[in-house]
């Protein structure tokens, strides 16, 4: 079953209009939000108050209930800590020497202990559920990790020799995989996983039968020295794990996030969780709220797409505003509302067969091994920056379909590169992950030569005799072909831009003269039509076969193909604000029926021709069979 959370704020006024409202999200459970462990006791104790007299309402309307609350601090203003003191706690301190103003370190034992006393309250409530939001984590707060001064005591303890944040800093982040890096690694997961143990063990003093989880940030998967599963399953005790992920609507809001790439980050997550038993749900995010700020069309969308992909248990839908009245901002529930003949049509779709088109790589654990050339540049300022995948930038700005399993072709760029594991018979590959691959021995048909980044401005197609800008590009990598590798496109400066190339061992490859992970954002040489149509070309060329489904020249069409038995659902999301005209899809192979969803249109051979237009930021579907 897939089940609807929705976090509640004001949970404790206008209770008869709030239950109203999240029925009309589709609802099952709640979690009400009450203040901080670090708040004053009056504070606390109004909380634990509201929730004593809520709790039984929401029960009795039908819901699960839960409580949601903050426990190390997101690094903004200070706030929630007793008497305005900001001494009262150690505060979280990046290897940078960036000391955040709300944010504590779970070292501090004065720090724990309030979190768990606060838990042990909150406990006796009588709620089902708890769960910790996504600031359990030491980074991406301007900083990464933490040398708060108990940190760096034990990190000087565990290494044995005395040494400086900045030298930390430094010999982490330098080269390869060293003692430096996997101690520090090493001292932040046990942190993180004894404080969870800790906090389970309080709750368990008072009803070991509550679900106890947290939310899932970037960092969780690899960089803080744990991941979320691990953390997931300490903090579950005896209970069934549960998970939120992470990767939002409103990321696309903000500028350098689309809402496809939100939904395939979730869909990578839901894939490192498979066959792990965890409850999962994603983080259907609207912050901050109201439709001034995200669309309702951004979260109706990252919702379908995800109960079309049919690896997730619900989603944490956030379509209640934080501070107004539940009747302030209907506009989220009016169209979940709207949408649930949909989400069941959507379901009955796409829920039994599995997906299919260009397989991405993307390994969870890779910050132990990532070889650092220059610290700052390639850690940005959190030292997260593994989490996002620009092979899901790369394909879904060029409307191709995604999958997380074994495929004819898989995509790998960067670290990646050292992970490939899939047996099929194509790869798509960037500079750096070309030179993984050489160094192991793989013949890729080029030399990278990764010392000369350079910038250009343009790229020319050969083929289509097309020139496309490229900027912002000044990441661009010098490729030397070998004999038998075929120049596919190149750069203002005559410089290959795309090889192909076919080794001894018939494995063949398309490389990219760029190194992807070092330049991130809406980039012209990811999102254009060109690239679209080469990768389209080069993918029968690689796999001996078409795609699944394909639609051109239309910015910002999701595609998800998904198959089982004689049949294949094609989804389409226009997530773009043009509509996409009376659209032609053309399909992997003749099918000899098609069955149509939120539009009409005709079936001839391998292509489908619909009758109307996909409006913006609508869905469409066809199922075909054989």
């Amino acid at each position: 079953m897939y089940k609807v959370s929705v976090p509640m704020v004001r949970f404790a006024d206008n209770i008869e209009e709030n239950i109203v409202q999240a029925k009309r999200l589709g609802a099952q459970r709640i979690f009400m939000c009450p203040c901080r462990a670090t708040s004053s006791k009056e504070e606390i104790e109004k909380s634990l108050n509201d929730i004593r007299k809520s709790l039984p309402i929401y029960k009795e309307a039908g819901f699960e209930v839960g409580v949601w609350i903050a426990t190390m601090g997101h690094g903004g203003s200070l706030i929630g800590v007793p008497d305005g003191n900001s001494d009262d706690y150690t505060h979280i301190t990046g290897l940078r020497g960036v000391t955040t103003e709300d944010s504590f370190c779970p070292l501090d034992p004065k720090f724990s202990q309030a979190v768990c006393t606060f838990l042990k309250e909150i406990a006796k409530t009588g709620v089902s559920l708890i769960m910790l939001d996504d600031d359990y984590r030491f980074s991406h707060r301007g900083d990464c990790g933490c040398t708060c001064k108990y940190h760096l005591a034990e990190y000087q303890k565990r290494l044995g020799e005395s040494i400086s944040r900045e030298e930390i800093f430094g010999k982490v982040f330098s080269g390869g995989y060293n003692r430096y890096r996997q101690i520090y690694y090493d001292m932040l997961g046990d942190t993180l996983r004894n404080f969870a143990a800790q906090m389970r063990a309080a709750i368990d003093e008072v009803n070991p039968e509550i679900r106890f989880s947290f939310c899932a940030v970037t960092s969780s998967w690899d960089c803080d020295g744990t991941d979320a599963i691990e953390l997931a399953k300490i903090m579950a005790g005896k209970t069934k794990p549960f998970l939120r992920f992470i990767g939002a609507p409103y990321w696309a809001s903000g500028g350098g996030n689309r809402v496809a790439y939100v939904a395939e980050l979730e869909r990578m997550q839901a894939k490192w969780c498979e066959d792990k038993d965890i409850e999962i749900f994603s983080e259907g995010d609207t912050y901050p709220r109201p439709r001034f700020k995200t669309p309702a069309a951004y979260l109706e969308a990252f919702d379908t797409i995800l109960r079309a992909d049919g690896g997730f248990d619900g989603i944490l839908k956030y379509g209640m505003d934080y501070n107004s009245s539940p009747y302030y901002e209907t506009g989220y529930a009016d169209r979940a509302e709207r949408n649930r003949e949909l989400y069941s049509e959507i379901e009955r779709r796409f829920s039994d067969k599995n997906s299919v088109g260009i397989n991405v790589t993307c390994e969870m654990k890779k910050m132990l091994h990532t070889e650092f050339t220059d610290p700052d540049e390639q850690i940005d300022s959190t030292f997260d920056s593994a989490y996002y995948q620009m092979e899901q930038r790369l394909l879904t700005s060029c409307s191709m379909p995604i999958t997380y399993d074994d495929a004819p072709v898989t995509i790998a760029f960067g670290e990646n590169g050292k992970y490939i594991r899939n047996s099929g018979k194509g790869f798509i590959i960037d500079a750096v992950a070309a030179k993984h691959l050489n160094d192991s021995g793989i013949d890729t048909g080029v030399d990278v030569v990764l010392g000369e980044k350079f910038s250009v401005s343009s790229e020319y197609f050969p083929a289509e005799n097309e020139t496309v800008s490229c900027e912002p590009c000044d990441r661009a990598v010098k490729l030397v072909p070998k004999s038998g590798a075929v120049v596919l496109s190149m750069f203002s400066n005559d410089m290959p831009s795309c090889v192909k190339y076919e080794n001894s061992s018939g494995q063949r490859f398309l490389i990219y003269g760029f190194d992807f992970y070092s330049v991130k954002g809406d980039l012209a040489f990811q999102r254009n039509y060109m690239r679209a149509e080469q990768l389209i070309k080069v993918y029968e060329w690689l796999a001996g076969e078409k795609l699944p489904a394909v639609c051109q020249k239309n910015p910002d069409l999701y595609i998800m193909a998904k198959k089982n038995g004689k049949s294949m659902a094609v989804g389409l999301w226009n997530l773009f604000p043009d509509e996409i005209f009376t659209p032609v899809i053309e399909l992997d192979r003749a099918y000899s029926r098609a069955e149509f969803v939120c539009c009409n249109g005709k079936l001839a051979g391998d292509k489908i021709y619909l009758d109307s237009d996909i409006a913006p930021y609508k869905f469409a579907a066809i199922e075909v069979f054989e």
